[in-house]
């Protein structure tokens, strides 16, 4: 796996000189000129604020595979997996290019072991998922997590312990559990959680003020809606951390390429940080849970990730070690 994140430093070092010139970079046949710039500020994101965003981030692998509207592209593997054609080297992106006919749907935005082994960051262009490309930097990198989640060693014997794929083999019990969403007594809890979460957010109460919020919520639940919660909490709340610790990191200090710079919906990355916060910030003030489903999960862990950053900083180093188990922290 190091050789993966160290082959991605490699790459960018070239790379980065064909920024500028970018029409003269020989690339794969295939890839637009925004793919080539889109990828290669990612990976270059990565690798500068990596170890910033988060402990251990270059252990995971970066695998990319970029769905267009009639091909996807592989970047950054030195795997050939079978059915996909060879484009050749691509100089920015510093190796091989592969493509097959698409697959997945155009705006979907996942990692997974689609290939078996490390997971693959499967994502669609800007334009498909709805996003700018700035935007788009701070999702990559969001999924990107996801690969580090994945490749612990222990990831996937623990989820298989939370006994839960009943309600959808092949991980689509992660989209698809039964939550109480629509239960008015669960979704009351949910709220209490969230506003002690946001009070302590903005200090207007003290943090231990959620633990308990979030312990009324969990005894309130069937065991299985309790694991479920917890592992949301985990796996997805702290994935929108760290695209929002991203966009941080990186309006501060980030300089965007002139390529990237250069497109016509640009914007900084400040600006991202100050959309991802309002979300969060909605989210915990007015919570949806009947209406937003999981999804009103990743903001409550976010916020709560950044709660840990206040009350127990070395939480991230811990985070692997104790899965599941975000609440465990709080004081």
């Amino acid at each position: 796996m190091r050789r993966v994140a160290g082959g991605v430093r490699r790459r960018l070092v070239a790379g980065l000189a064909c920024l500028v010139a970018l029409p003269a970079a020989a690339g794969a046949a295939g890839l637009t000129t925004a793919d080539r710039v889109l990828l290669s500020e990612g990976f270059r994101l990565a690798a500068e604020l990596g170890e910033t965003i988060w402990p251990g981030w270059s252990v995971a692998p970066f695998e990319v595979l970029l769905v267009g509207e009639a091909h996807e592209y592989l970047v950054g593997s030195e795997r050939r997996p079978e059915g996909f054609t060879p484009l050749g080297e691509d100089e920015l992106l510093g190796g091989m290019v592969l493509t097959r006919e698409r697959t997945v749907p155009p705006a979907l935005r996942a990692a997974y072991p689609l290939f078996g082994g490390a997971p693959v960051v499967v994502i669609g262009r800007p334009e498909a998922t709805g996003l700018d490309p700035v935007a788009w930097l701070a999702v990559l990198l969001h999924e990107h997590f996801h690969q580090l989640q994945m490749s612990d060693p222990g990831y996937y014997g623990e989820v298989a312990e939370l006994d839960l794929e009943k309600h959808g083999a092949g991980g689509m019990w992660m989209l698809e559990f039964p939550f109480p969403y629509d239960d008015p007594a669960v979704g009351e809890l949910y709220a209490g959680f969230c506003r002690a979460l946001l009070a302590a957010r903005d200090g207007r109460a003290p943090a231990a003020e959620v633990r308990p919020a979030l312990a009324a919520l969990e005894r309130a639940l069937p065991a299985e809606a309790g694991r479920y919660l917890a592992f949301q909490l985990w796996q997805e709340g702290v994935a929108r951390y760290v695209e929002l610790r991203t966009a941080r990191l990186a309006a501060e200090r980030f300089l965007p390429s002139p390529a990237l710079r250069s497109f016509t919906d640009f914007r900084p990355f400040a600006e991202v940080v100050e959309e991802l916060e309002r979300r969060v910030r909605e989210s915990l003030a007015e919570p949806r849970l009947a209406e937003q489903r999981r999804v009103a999960f990743y903001a409550a862990g976010a916020a709560l990730a950044e709660l840990l950053d206040e009350t127990a900083p070395p939480w991230r180093e811990r985070y692997l070690s104790h899965k599941f188990a975000l609440g465990e922290v709080l004081p």
